[in-house]
């Protein structure tokens, strides 16, 4: 009798998020099933779920909050019904515990046949003491009942971050665990020497000097800042924007003031489906990810993206950044623009180095971080918990 695995995931309405679950349905042991919302804030903005590849089984609910983007506040509704058809043994909540949803779905599971096992995903690589909040925010009362709640029930946890497992010691889980990024490349749809993007003025389409890129939203609490005065020094090569955000209008403001207007390009909001043309066009792509005390970077999907692109990964230190890079790649100070101008430039005169770390990263992919590698380890995963 086949294993009955519920995946619950909101971010899984975008359709390259749903990549591993055609490598997790081979594994015929489980019959897989998704649950995601019918619509949700997702990638900038309001999506459709997606219906699947056909592998596995998609369930799509509608949320209260989904379509404001509130992660951690949407519940869904007509929840009971799906989990008495479904009939769950494991229940994989790719929501962090300490959201409401993952609460819901544990005590709705109260009412079925028999318990399932809950495995828990988690991104979280800071302790955040929530009772700090102001005393007239309802997260300073209700996020450690529901953080409290869920940690009590999962059976197993899976970190993205390989500071996860201090951060849930410290908030008193003491359950096994082990780290697995949520998500991974698709080889098929990320991979060097393949089709550009058009769009672009003459002089990236050409590339008449190095192209160097980011990929992301355009705000100040990315790093962008340290970024563009390291680029505004530099005497070569082609910035290219990619995303959108609050904060594009006075970056771009402050490029023209530099004038650098004719070797920048910012493209606005992007599908995730066409980012790979990007990646491919550029010599080296910049995560100048900064840490605050409410936030350090998690993992850094698109540094992954880049390597199986052959792009050559720059990235800040912050949080996860330097083990995601390990070997293909170079990391700077975070916030020390002399120290990522340095070796910006490092990377942009040296062709040499710059060809062995395109292919150093390309093999990095696809030794840790492809969807069917990140699958398997799901499936063992399953296994244990099935043990215990």
């Amino acid at each position: 009798m086949k294993t009955k695995v519920l995946i619950v995931s909101h971010s899984s309405v975008v359709d390259v998020y749903q990549d591993k679950l055609r490598y997790l349905a081979r594994h015929k042991e489980f019959e897989i099933t998704l649950l995601t919302p019918t619509r949700y804030f997702e990638a900038g903005k309001v999506r459709e779920g997606f219906n699947g590849f056909g592998m596995y089984t998609v369930k799509k609910l509608p949320t209260l909050f989904g379509e404001k983007g509130r992660q951690h506040l949407h519940v869904y509704l007509s929840l009971q019904k799906l989990l008495a058809d479904v009939q769950p043994d494991i229940i994989h909540l790719e929501e962090e515990p300490v959201s409401m949803v993952t609460s819901q779905i544990m005590f709705a599971s109260g009412l079925l046949k028999k318990r399932p096992k809950f495995v828990a995903f988690t991104w979280e690589n800071i302790n955040h003491d929530y009772t700090k909040r102001p005393w007239y925010q309802p997260q300073r009362y209700l996020f450690p009942r529901l953080e409290k709640y869920a940690l009590s029930n999962i059976d197993y946890m899976i970190y993205g971050s390989h500071e996860g497992p201090g951060v849930f010691r410290e908030k008193g889980y003491s359950g096994p665990g082990c780290f697995i990024p949520q998500y991974g490349v698709d080889p098929h749809t990320y991979y060097a020497d393949g089709e550009l993007p058009t769009d672009l003025p003459p002089a990236f389409l050409q590339k008449e000097e190095p192209v160097v890129l980011y990929v992301g939203r355009m705000l100040k609490m990315k790093g962008i800042d340290t970024l563009i005065e390291a680029f505004s020094k530099s005497t070569h090569g082609l910035l290219l924007m990619v995303g959108s955000g609050g904060d594009q209008t006075e970056f771009e403001s402050r490029l023209r003031q530099q004038g650098l207007k004719d070797r920048v390009h910012f493209t606005g909001n992007v599908e995730p489906t066409e980012v790979p043309k990007y990646l491919r066009l550029a010599d080296i792509m910049v995560l100048p990810s900064l840490t605050t005390p409410q936030w350090k970077e998690q993992f850094g999907r698109v540094l992954i993206e880049a390597m199986a692109c052959g792009t050559v990964p720059l990235g800040s230190s912050s949080g996860e950044i330097p083990t995601v890079i390990g070997d293909a790649g170079l990391v700077f100070k975070e916030g020390n623009v002399d120290d990522l101008l340095t070796k910006m430039t490092t990377l942009l005169e040296n062709a040499e180095l710059l060809s062995s770390l395109r292919e150093a990263g390309i093999q990095r992919v696809k030794n840790k971080y492809t969807n069917e590698i990140l699958a398997q380890q799901i499936a063992d995963v399953y296994q244990t918990v099935l043990q215990q």
